[in-house]
Parts: C-alpha cells; sequence; structure tokens
C-alpha cells in the first residue's frame, strides 16, 4: 500500500505571477470505484493569468468526467480531456497561455501528462543502499526540438530565435489562441501521456515549471529531494527549498513545485 504525502512551494521572482497548481486528494467526483485517486497539477502561465487559473477549474474535471474514463481507458481520457478542457476555457479576445504537467494516481499507477516545459521526474532506487535515481517522465514541447519543428513547419509556421514565429517559447499549450486555427494547429494541446505501474523502487514524484528545470537538472532534483528526506524534511519543505535553490541559482522565472512522498507499507 502507498500513502502520498505532498508539499508545494511556490516562489516569485518576478513582480507577476502567472502560476498555478491543483492538489486533489482522494477523489470522487464522478467516479465509483474503491482504488483512491489523487490529482496533482502544474500549470505555468504565459502573457497573463485567465488561462492558468481556467485550467485549474476544468483540466481534472474534463478527465474524470470524460466517457473513455468510465470505460477504463484512462490515457484517453486524459488525452481528450486536456483537448476539451482548452476549449472550454476559451476566452475571445485573451491572448494568454498555460503549459502544464499534472499526474493523475489510480489506486496504484500513475498517468503522467504534459503540454509545453513542465516537466516531471521519479526518484527510485532499487534497494536501501542503492543511489538514487532518476526517470524523466515529461517530454519538453519547444519549437527546437526536432519533431515538434518539423509538425509546425509542415504547417507553414517559422521558428525564429528559437521561437515559434519568434515569439512564443513553446510549442503546445493551453490558450495561446492566436496560434490556433482549426486548419492550422501550430500550438496543440495534445500532451505527451506516460502511465507507469508504481511499485516499491519508486520514492518520491517531482512536477514543476520550467523555473526549475532551467537551473536544476533532473538528477540534481531526485538527488536533493532524497538527501533532504532522509534528513527528516516534510514534502512541503522540501519543495520550498528546491525552489529556493532554483531561484538562488539565478532564475528570473516564477518557480512552482509539487513534491509527493511515496511511503510503502
Amino acid at each position: 500500500m502507498a500513502l502520498y504525502l505532498v508539499g508545494m512551494a511556490q516562489r516569485h521572482s518576478m513582480a507577476s505571477n502567472e502560476d498555478t497548481h491543483v492538489m486533489l486528494e482522494d477523489i470522487h467526483e464522478g467516479y465509483t470505484g474503491k482504488d483512491k485517486m489523487y490529482f496533482y497539477a502544474v500549470y505555468d502561465g504565459h502573457g497573463g493569468t485567465a488561462t492558468s487559473e481556467a485550467a485549474c477549474k476544468h483540466v481534472h474535471t474534463a478527465i474524470l468526467s470524460d466517457p473513455e474514463f468510465a470505460n477504463g481507458n484512462t490515457e484517453r481520457a486524459i488525452i481528450n480531456g486536456y483537448m476539451r478542457a482548452d476549449t472550454e476555457m476559451a476566452v475571445p479576445g485573451d491572448k494568454s497561455g498555460s503549459t502544464a504537467v499534472t499526474a493523475l494516481i489510480h489506486g496504484k499507477t500513475l498517468y503522467l501528462a504534459n503540454i509545453g516545459d513542465s516537466e516531471a521526474v521519479i526518484g527510485f532506487r532499487e534497494g536501501n543502499k542503492a543511489p538514487i535515481q532518476h526517470v524523466l517522465l515529461s517530454k519538453k514541447h519547444i519549437p527546437t526540438d526536432k519533431a515538434e519543428k518539423e509538425r509546425i513547419t509542415s504547417l507553414g509556421a517559422m521558428v525564429v530565435f528559437g521561437r515559434l514565429f519568434g515569439t512564443l517559447a513553446v510549442s503546445r499549450a493551453f490558450g495561446d489562441r492566436e496560434f490556433k486555427d482549426p486548419a492550422r494547429m501550430f500550438v496543440t494541446c495534445e500532451p505527451h501521456v506516460v502511465v507507469r505501474p508504481l511499485t516499491r523502487v519508486d520514492q518520491f514524484l517531482i512536477l514543476a515549471c520550467d523555473g526549475l528545470w532551467d537551473k536544476v537538472s533532473y538528477q540534481e532534483a531526485v538527488d536533493f529531494v532524497m538527501a533532504h528526506r532522509e534528513s527528516g524534511r516534510t514534502p512541503e519543505e522540501v519543495a520550498q527549498a528546491l525552489a529556493k535553490m532554483s531561484l538562488d541559482r539565478g532564475s528570473m522565472d516564477n518557480v512552482t513545485v509539487i513534491v509527493v512522498f511515496f511511503t510503502w507499507g
């Protein structure tokens, strides 16, 4: 049996903060099964807060209410939910957008999804004396990524100075309506999804926006969290310390981090 102990940290290095987050434990929304469900998310807004704030309300609801979820096809429900939520939270004239990394834990299965450059890693070790290792669960969707560049240029877009049309630094996001046309979706919100059965080797999960990952490597992050967990710190204390490390290294972005400890009985 796994117990999930969770901590969140949000640090601001800018005058405005466009990040939002969700931490829902033991959810029952539209669900009657016996296994517990947990949902964690980091939404990194840009160009305003409307999209990231709306994502907090719409994304998990759209996933759990999708017919495929009731049919047991959770991976498809997540993809459908992302796409539907993007439509539901559209505000005419609003140009804001948001990246996302979400974790749905259903029983002992983790469904990790992301769009843009918000990412997640699991820290695992195969034995009490083994070194902590990381598994990257997300995919960074940026215009310079080979597959993403081929997708968007095939639609007639240009990548200038590493950005879509020289302005947008990500190629997948919620919102960003000016880059979305039914015939040519330069920016899409179809997520990268990974399904991972959780086992005793898994120690914790880290979800964070690019404000962390631009300054802290994946392995550095899991080394840091493991060391602080073993020293007796709570998930919230660890998340706060991890966010502070990014700012201390010169991050000029807002930093939002969620740390989920797995405790196996």
